[in-house]
């Protein structure tokens, strides 16, 4: 009788059972890839945050040396690159020393540039690299309540605006502010060009209701504060209820009085602040 002996050669995969392995190697690629995405996301939030950090350090440390006053937002003085004007950033430059070069933002390297932020906006011709953080300059032109009448290049904000130097009161100095945890100094830009305001943001004009602010972080946005803390906010958790937030207070008036407070003689600052916050919700969502 002849014994037959079984086959050596194993068996291999049908083609149901292959495609039954690539569903669920699809099906887990599709659950993990958005949770890597956000993880992903939440590592350059960190290194946003950690330069806005340094950049509040530099800041203060500006301030101790100049009576305790805010660098402006711009001043009208020449410098070594040739050009008119001098942004904030170049006031904090020789306190951060992040890098080398003869304008502000390459003497600052990377600190000046937010990782999820496309921007490649420069304030002047001269300026190299993006700016990516913004001062806060709610009241451009002295638009906003709260400034010193008459005063054109001083408003309610955390900065002065640019102008000629010297300019009388054109300084904020931190006494001033009333609660300086409560009011944005830097947050993020969404500028799209040369010039587009890329140093400094009026929430209260109506020009940059168009553009909002930079809100890539998962829809947040990182806020440096006077006193140096940095926290990531939603863009109307930035105004107060009253004003139509859903924040405690309103955080862009060095006052802390809301943009609907009776005594505020501009009408137009909450509904332009409003519109702004609102492009960059709608945007970031």
């Amino acid at each position: 009788m002849q014994i037959q002996r079984p086959s050596l050669r194993s068996r291999g995969f049908t083609l149901i059972e292959l495609l039954v392995v690539i569903a669920i190697i699809a099906i887990l690629a599709a659950i993990l890839f958005p949770v890597f995405a956000k993880a992903r996301e939440k590592a350059r939030q960190i290194t946003c945050a950690s330069n806005l950090k340094q950049i509040g350090l530099g800041i203060l440390q500006y301030s101790q040396d100049y009576d305790e006053l805010m660098p402006r937002c711009g001043g009208a003085i020449g410098f070594a690159d040739g050009t008119q004007y001098m942004p904030w950033s170049t006031f904090i430059t020789p306190y951060i020393k992040n890098g080398a070069g003869t304008s502000s933002v390459a003497q600052g390297g990377n600190v000046f540039k937010c990782p999820s932020n496309p921007s490649t906006s420069t304030a002047y011709a001269g300026e190299a690299g993006a700016y990516q953080y913004s001062c806060d300059y709610v009241t451009n032109f002295n638009q906003s309540f709260g400034g010193p009448p008459g005063n054109y290049y001083k408003g309610n904000g955390a900065f002065g605006n640019q102008g000629p130097d010297p300019i009388p009161n054109a300084d904020i100095s931190i006494a001033s502010i009333v609660a300086p945890a409560s009011l944005i100094a830097l947050m993020e830009n969404n500028a799209k060009g040369p010039g587009n305001s890329a140093w400094n943001i009026d929430i209260t004009n109506s020009s940059f209701a168009a553009t909002g602010l930079f809100a890539g972080h998962t829809a947040v946005s990182n806020y440096l504060f006077c006193d140096g803390h940095v926290k990531a906010l939603r863009p109307f958790a930035t105004l107060a209820t009253a004003d139509g937030g859903n924040g405690q207070s309103n955080l862009w008036t060095r006052n802390n009085l809301n943009f609907s407070d009776p005594t505020n003689p501009q009408p137009n600052d909450l509904t332009n602040a409003k519109a702004c916050l609102a492009t960059t919700a709608n945007t970031y969502k």
